[in-house]
């Protein structure tokens, strides 16, 4: 009440009053700890109080006014230049005599504080200095007091107090953030020195390991901004080639990260496994850039992006041996960059048809190479090479060649072969049916029934191989298959036999040809189906004949009676001998497929 008295009404006078009365506090509260003057402990306490409360009042304004205001543009506040300055010091004085006084960790705390606005003060406030001068004594403040502490700790033996370890991480978090009010080429450094400081901390106790991990990632994150900025202003190349660089460092992070846990878990106070971990997500940053950077990539980017998803596939199987998951993805991206550096050095008018007989040949070499002896787990590299010829040719469907297919079909009926597995070889019945249509239209045999034959042949083989069919629960089920695959066959040559008297002719001889394999081969599927083709054509021959031709349905007629009366009597003059021979017939056919 008697400062707003006599004194002006200004910020600068109650400032000088109020730095009066904290030095005023704190002198009485030491005097206040002799014990021949007779007071008691709350009035050290009431006192601390005061002192806490004028140290608020000052220093948040004082921190204002460092941040946003010089000693030339100040919002009309006109003190003399050297009054926010010297404040701020007296302000630091008086609380570091009080910590001199009696030691408290609270109390460092807030002398940590008003150093920083003593610097604010000064640098910014007085000098004029910009952001980054600030930054750098904020963040030199910051690996010196990581510093003190270490040295208290060893002097004194005891162990890490919270105001140690906050102290330095207030610092280095002001510090990045005062570095960051502008991007430039050293902005990257505040974010090193801030995991630096934060590495200092964390290492102290186990349980300050996250801190250290965050510490790890301002490093990686340091790193980053530093490349980056040369990145956003080169000229020249595309987007996609400063994301491979970018994906290069994260990878050489990831490497680098993987082989600190022997140096890396004593000093720094963290278990292997966290070194691994961190490596594992520098991967898969590297992993993600290169996935986005290429759509958007120069002709000299092309060799940099095969070269860096080649060692991310190496990096991926070196950390797999035993992990089924991690050889799958390096095998997937090794594979990916083999595919991409044939598809940008070599013409693709022969890359892309021949794809699938290089897909075919690696295969081979990654199923047959003993995985398993050289310390890896086989699974991965059987199933990638079984599925590799398949992925290959779908993508390249529409330019591959006859050979190709012809050899992706042969590769799975070796791995059918060697697996065991003999389903496997439907895989390339595709590709096999795909090579026979391409050769059809080569030699201009471009009808329904050649077609609809690679779909009846392709359903045979299925029901000649097919394991679950050759149970003798199933007969029934392969004869009904069989069935359908030639009568397929055989409904289509019927409906385009009308068309031209030779196309007759064939379908009479595929009847016949039905009926000869049928009766060769013992399967009662061809015999049926045959006789039933045959039949149904000569009678169809017959009708047409006699359509075109009325005068002889006489004479047919005739000699069908008569042939029709020679069946009968023949059957009944040798019933017993015609029954037995049925009965044989029945029997045997009962005995075939």
């Amino acid at each position: 009440a008697l400062g707003w008295e006599v004194l002006p009404r200004e910020f600068d006078s109650w400032l000088s009053l109020s730095v009066g009365l904290l030095w005023s506090a704190i002198l009485l509260r030491h005097g206040f700890s002799f014990q021949h003057w007779g007071f008691s402990r709350p009035f050290q306490q009431a006192l601390d109080g005061w002192a806490i409360a004028l140290t608020t009042w000052t220093t948040l304004p004082l921190t204002l006014i460092g941040l946003i205001t010089t000693k030339d543009t100040n919002f009309g506040i006109m003190p003399e230049v050297w009054l926010y300055p010297l404040s701020s010091a007296l302000i630091t004085a008086s609380l570091i005599y009080r910590q001199w006084q009696a030691p408290a960790q609270g109390w460092l705390v807030v002398i940590a504080w008003a150093l920083e606005v003593l610097l604010l003060c000064v640098l910014k406030y007085y000098w004029q200095l910009p952001f980054d001068s600030v930054a750098i004594a904020t963040l030199t403040l910051g690996f010196v007091s990581v510093l003190m502490g270490e040295v208290w700790v060893r002097r004194t033996g005891q162990s890490y107090r919270w105001g140690y370890n906050l102290i330095p991480l207030g610092y280095g978090s002001l510090g990045w953030c005062l570095g960051h009010t502008d991007w430039t080429a050293s902005t990257g450094l505040y974010t090193l020195a801030l995991g630096a400081i934060g590495l200092g901390v964390g290492r102290r106790l186990s349980a300050l390991g996250p801190i250290s991990i965050l510490g790890i990632l301002s490093l990686s994150l340091g790193s980053f901004e530093l490349l980056l900025y040369p990145l956003l202003r080169a000229r020249g190349g595309q987007m996609g080639d400063g994301m491979v660089v970018l994906g290069a460092l994260a990878l050489g992070l990831a490497v680098l990260y993987r082989l600190s846990d022997r140096w890396g878990t004593p000093l720094l106070n963290l278990p292997p496994k966290t070194f691994a971990t961190l490596g594992h997500i520098h991967w898969g940053v590297a992993t993600l850039l290169a996935i986005l950077a290429l759509p958007e990539l120069s002709s000299s980017g092309e060799a940099l992006w095969g070269g860096e998803l080649l060692l991310l596939g190496g990096y991926a199987l070196w950390q797999g041996r035993q992990q089924s998951p991690w050889i799958y993805g390096g095998l997937i991206q090794a594979l990916m960059a083999l595919g991409h550096t044939l598809y940008t050095y070599l013409p693709s008018a022969q890359v892309l048809p021949g794809a699938g007989a290089i897909a075919s040949t690696v295969a081979i070499a990654i199923y047959s190479l003993p995985w398993q002896r050289w310390g890896w787990v086989k699974e991965p590299f059987r199933d990638v090479a079984i599925a590799l010829p398949a992925v290959v040719g779908v993508i390249t469907v529409v330019q591959i060649n006859t050979s190709s297919l012809l050899l992706i079909g042969g590769f799975y009926g070796w791995i059918a072969f060697v697996t065991q597995f003999t389903r496997l070889s439907y895989v390339g019945l595709p590709a096999v049916n795909w090579a026979a249509f391409k050769l059809l239209e080569e030699l201009n045999l471009t009808a329904p029934t050649w077609s609809v034959g690679l779909v009846g042949l392709s359903l045979l083989f299925i029901a000649q191989i097919d394991p679950e069919l050759q149970s003798a629960s199933r007969r029934e089920i392969r004869h009904l298959l069989r069935c359908f695959a030639v009568g397929l066959v055989s409904v289509t040559a019927l409906y385009e036999s009308d068309t031209q008297l030779w196309v007759g002719v064939l379908t009479v001889g595929l009847g016949l040809g039905l009926v000869l394999l049928g009766l060769f081969l013992r399967v009662r599927a061809f015999l049926y189906v045959g006789t039933l083709t045959f039949v149904v054509k000569v009678l169809r021959l017959i009708w047409l004949f006699v359509a075109h031709e009325s005068q002889t349905l006489w004479i047919l007629g005739i000699i069908s009676g008569v042939t029709f009366i020679w069946i009968a009597m023949t059957f009944e003059a040798r019933r017993s001998q015609v029954t037995a021979l049925l009965q044989y017939w029945v029997t045997a056919l009962e005995e075939w497929q």
